[in-house]
């Protein structure tokens, strides 16, 4: 073997990303108030740190990504040396903006904007968690991305809650059924 071998790309391949907050997000550390960067993509640059660093590029791909994520990720990821100045993100399907069923995104359109009085009427806070509260609520899906997306292996938080949450399980006051219940 070649003691001088190196990888020239590594290939980090994932199914979807809505918010990017899963691969990479600013975290406060509870003792110092320091912030720092956290999740999958720190994670996995631990654990091959080496082959990260010796490689000429990172292809972070996905099957499906939001614009939003990506940008996100690409943002975030100059925080970390590893893969500064050498991550692109590719998706095989990439979700525009547009797609989402957002107040800032529906004027004038008058299904859309009654599908987002129906989020405000309907939400609850105990829909929330620690998760979900970390990235802002899921009013309008979890990081305010308001999707209108359902996956074949499951629907993601990200998407609007009137389609994947069952109100019935949490007791709220105005109890409606999932379209397509979401597995946590």
């Amino acid at each position: 073997t070649d003691s001088n071998a190196k990888f020239w790309a590594v290939f980090l391949i994932d199914d979807f990303t809505a918010s990017g907050s899963t691969l990479i997000r600013e975290e406060r550390d509870p003792e110092t108030g320091q912030k720092h960067v956290a999740g999958a993509l720190q994670r996995v640059y631990k654990h091959h740190r080496g082959l990260i660093d010796d490689a000429d590029m990172v292809y972070l791909c996905h099957y499906i990504s939001t614009e939003a994520a990506q940008q996100h990720v690409i943002r975030l990821s100059t925080r970390l040396s590893g893969y500064r100045g050498k991550l692109r993100c590719f998706s095989a399907q990439l979700l525009p903006k547009e797609i989402r069923i957002h107040p800032d995104s529906t004027l004038g359109d008058p299904l859309l904007s009654t599908i987002c009085e129906m989020c405000k009427q309907y939400y609850d806070s105990s829909f929330e968690d620690t998760n979900t509260s970390a990235g802002g609520g899921i009013k309008f899906g979890y990081g305010g991305q308001a999707l209108p997306v359902i996956l074949y292996s499951n629907t993601p938080n990200n998407s609007l809650y009137i389609l994947w949450l069952d109100s019935r399980l949490k007791k709220a006051s105005r109890p409606f059924h999932a379209l397509f219940r979401r597995i946590d």
